[in-house]
């Protein structure tokens, strides 16, 4: 993929690895376990799930933290982080356990579908350019820092397809009205 957002574009469910705090980012915190549980009601209604490991030198950006759901963190009494290499077998074997307990886990029945990145990433497409073109950033060098946080409320929302359709309604309709 050539962008992290083409990345994403398909999941409905982006779990950034970090064994730092969220650093100003408002953002659940999961350990492993709870990260597999998170995951399983997701696999089970369909949906594609993923985690987003960072460089082993420096970890995740907050910019690449902005796109993800929530934070999972590997819980060490010896070590303050792991390496790459670890982290991702940690996680890995977590999941494939939850793979081979998939017939004990319930389908939640009557859940709104939860939208896929893409669709947000196209809402949050519309919404900078509506409010670059109504003047919003006033300060065009904070432009990239307000915005991440915009972008960081969305997509640590749960947002069905429906609460998106609504939203580009709502865009739509603002840009589309000339009574102000």
């Amino acid at each position: 993929f050539d962008s992290l957002q083409n990345a994403i574009r398909d999941l409905n469910l982006l779990f950034a690895s970090s064994a730092r705090d969220s650093r100003n980012l408002i953002k659940k915190n999961y350990s492993v376990e709870e990260c597999v549980s998170e995951c399983s009601s997701y696999i089970l209604q369909g949906a594609n799930i993923g985690i987003l490991f960072g460089p082993e030198n420096n970890g995740l950006s907050n910019e690449e933290i902005s796109f993800c759901d929530h934070i999972v963190s590997i819980e060490s009494r010896i070590f303050s982080s792991y390496n790459l290499a670890h982290a991702v077998l940690i996680l890995c074997y977590k999941l494939m356990e939850l793979n081979s307990k998939k017939s004990s886990i319930s389908f939640q029945k009557g859940k709104t579908e939860i939208d896929d990145k893409n669709d947000i990433m196209i809402f949050l497409d519309i919404l900078e350019k509506m409010l670059v073109e109504k003047k919003y950033f006033r300060d065009k060098e904070k432009h990239d820092l307000m915005f991440m946080t915009i972008r960081n409320f969305f997509m640590r929302s749960e947002i069905t397809k429906q609460e998106i359709n609504s939203l580009l309604g709502i865009v739509s309709a603002i840009t589309n009205y000339r009574g102000m």
